[in-house]
Formats: structure tokens, C-alpha cells, sequence
């Protein structure tokens, strides 16, 4: 079971913090590279159709990505943990790669004005779901 130190020093995972676009709150999120978050953060902080569609697929669908909202960082660092506690050790490599796999799919999703990522979601791409394996213990993770 890993936790945000062990993504960052044992696997070279990056982590980036962001302002909520609509309302107060902190975005935080991990990922295997610096690329990846600055994708998911330009989607968030960008248009109207765009951030929002993130947010509602960061708050359903996509609840087993490494990503959270809180009031303080602190609070958000904790959510996160506890999050990516929950990931079962024989899984963590297969998630790993799912989290990739689904930060790319939501950039070339979520970068257009078309209502993309939304459509992507409710046909349940497999890009954006969890693995298979996984789905037992990435949709039902702790979010408080």
C-alpha cells in the first residue's frame, strides 16, 4: 500500500498543488510526471465547459485518480494519502500505468471546447475508468 512519499521518492512521482477555479478549495494531485499535472491543471483552470467537466469526472468517475479538493493543503495532503493508502500492494504497478493512461485520455479529451471529456465519461471510455482489477478498491475509496 503507497503513499504520496513513496510515489514521489521511491517512483519519481511528481505532485502539483492549484487554485479551485469556481469557489474556494485546493486542488492537489500526483502523477508520474510534471507534464501530466500541468495538462490536468490548464483543463481546470481553463474554460468554463472544460473545468467543469473535470471537476464532476474528479468527483465521480474519476475518484480512484490520485486527486483531491479540500479547504487547506493540509487537509488535502491527508485526503490524498488515504486515498492512495487504499490501493492494494499486488495492484499498485497496474494502477500506476491506469493513472497515466488516464491523464493522457482526459488531456486530449478535456483541451477542446466540444464537450468531449463528458461524452467520454457517460460511454464509460476505458481510458478514463479504473482497471478491471481495480475497480473493487478505486471506486469505493475514502474522499474525506
Amino acid at each position: 500500500m503507497p503513499n504520496i512519499n513513496d510515489l514521489i521518492a521511491e517512483n519519481n512521482w511528481s505532485m502539483l498543488s492549484w487554485r479551485e477555479r469556481y469557489g474556494d478549495g485546493i486542488w492537489l494531485a500526483l502523477a508520474p510526471s510534471i507534464t501530466l499535472l500541468d495538462n490536468i491543471e490548464f483543463i481546470s483552470t481553463g474554460g468554463d465547459i472544460q473545468s467543469i467537466e473535470l471537476s464532476s469526472y474528479f468527483h465521480d468517475q474519476g475518484l480512484w485518480l490520485p486527486v483531491v479538493k479540500a479547504d487547506t493543503i493540509n487537509s488535502a495532503l491527508s485526503k490524498l494519502d488515504l486515498k492512495i493508502f487504499s490501493i492494494p500492494k499486488e495492484f499498485v504497478d497496474k494502477w500506476m500505468d491506469a493513472v497515466h493512461e488516464a491523464y493522457e485520455r482526459v488531456y486530449e479529451l478535456g483541451r477542446t471546447n466540444n464537450y468531449m471529456l463528458n461524452s467520454a465519461i457517460e460511454q464509460k471510455d476505458s481510458g478514463l475508468m479504473p482497471p478491471k482489477e481495480l475497480q473493487e478498491y478505486m471506486l469505493n475509496t475514502p474522499t474525506t
